[in-house]
């Protein structure tokens, strides 16, 4: 009798937790369609930064101080047929490192960013998923680089810059409107 109320238990929760992220998606005013394999457009793909004012707005231009600043970003895909998933990822490459007050020409990988960050979304139970789908980052660790040798030393990048790209996907079954991406550019100063 034990387990079997803790399989109704197990069950309810699911259905409470699904109940409360659809009424959560609709207070926020985000509209549930049903999937659509025939979407014949691409999703809408938008990166926005915080700014001094708290407030995120588009861009496709950013910078962030190498010893640590801090930078937010949110990446939003709309899809009015329904979004399927999102994906964000950060890539970057210095032409010089600052190694001890000194800066050492080469291609050094700046580390220090994030991982990809990725959400896939399921359709609820009558088959419905949200027409928006955001996804948030941030950014706020020193930048380092590493001139390899014996021994290795950490430094910063200087003259450096990284890609935020965003991508998003939606149900279209026309593998040439299922996707689309927005790219943000970081200088690291």
């Amino acid at each position: 009798m034990r387990r079997k109320n803790h399989a109704l238990i197990g069950v309810s929760l699911a259905v409470l937790m699904a109940a409360s992220l659809t009424a959560l998606l609709m207070i926020n005013g985000c509209t549930l369609v049903p999937v659509n394999p025939n979407d014949t457009t691409p999703p809408s793909v938008v990166i926005k930064v915080k700014g001094p004012d708290g407030q995120y707005a588009p861009a496709s231009a950013a910078t962030y101080s190498a010893s640590g600043g801090r930078l937010d970003l949110m990446c939003i895909v709309t899809d009015p047929q329904g979004v399927k998933a999102i994906q964000l990822s950060f890539l970057g490459n210095s032409d010089s490192c600052l190694v001890a007050g000194s800066p050492i020409s080469g291609s050094y990988p700046i580390a220090g960013l994030p991982g990809p960050l990725q959400q896939s979304l399921v359709p609820n139970a009558q088959g419905q998923v949200p027409t928006e789908l955001p996804l948030l980052a941030t950014i706020s660790s020193p930048l380092t680089c590493e001139v390899l040798g014996n021994p290795s030393q950490i430094g910063a990048p200087v003259g450096a810059q990284f890609i935020v790209q965003c991508t998003g996907q939606n149900w279209s079954s026309n593998p040439q409107v299922q996707g689309a991406s927005a790219t943000l550019t970081v200088s690291v100063d």
